[in-house]
């Protein structure tokens, strides 16, 4: 009889142990959400910060010196996942061949299907992304442009990817 109840108060402790044992792992794991979610945050805001003083097409200063900036593709790699979607990663690089030095670059990649219809985009910024260093006349920059494809779009309805250049900030 004793021992009867000696075991059920010994298993009561031992769920009582396990309860507060994972109330306190709940815990560190909400504290430690908190604190990824502040990181992500941040670098949200030191992201625009990143790119603040770009200048883009209708400006003297971008108009006149884009033709200087040459980006030739180099590759495209494709990067499939679980759930049916991919990723493309196109390669290329950028050559500064004018006479200012670049700060930023902002780029578009542009994934297109068979009637040259634009089924993805995205952006990216290979300075100060890539590198904090700024692009010295007539020196290169190799980079890469990740495109999100849609499940819904099939690897063979995907017909080329492009790069355009979106936006420049001197030094």
């Amino acid at each position: 009889m004793f021992d009867t109840q000696n075991q059920s108060d010994t298993e009561l402790a031992i769920r009582r142990e396990r309860r507060r044992l994972l109330l306190v792992i709940g815990g560190i794991a909400a504290v430690v959400l908190a604190l990824v979610i502040a990181l992500i945050a941040g670098r949200q805001d030191s992201r625009t910060a990143d790119i603040e003083g770009v200048v883009r097409n209708g400006n003297v200063d971008y108009d006149g010196y884009r033709e200087k900036v040459q980006i030739d593709m180099i590759e495209t790699i494709v990067h499939p996942n679980l759930i049916g979607m991919a990723q493309h990663e196109v390669r290329a690089r950028l050559v500064n061949n004018g006479d200012r030095t670049l700060t930023a670059i902002e780029v578009n990649g542009t994934m297109l299907g068979l009637d040259d219809a634009t089924i993805a985009r995205s952006t990216a910024y290979p300075i100060p992304r890539a590198t904090q260093l700024p692009l010295l006349p007539g020196k290169d920059l190799s980079f890469s442009i990740k495109i999100d494809r849609p499940g819904s779009v099939g690897e063979e309805r995907v017909k080329d990817h492009s790069i355009q250049l979106t936006g420049l900030r001197f030094q």
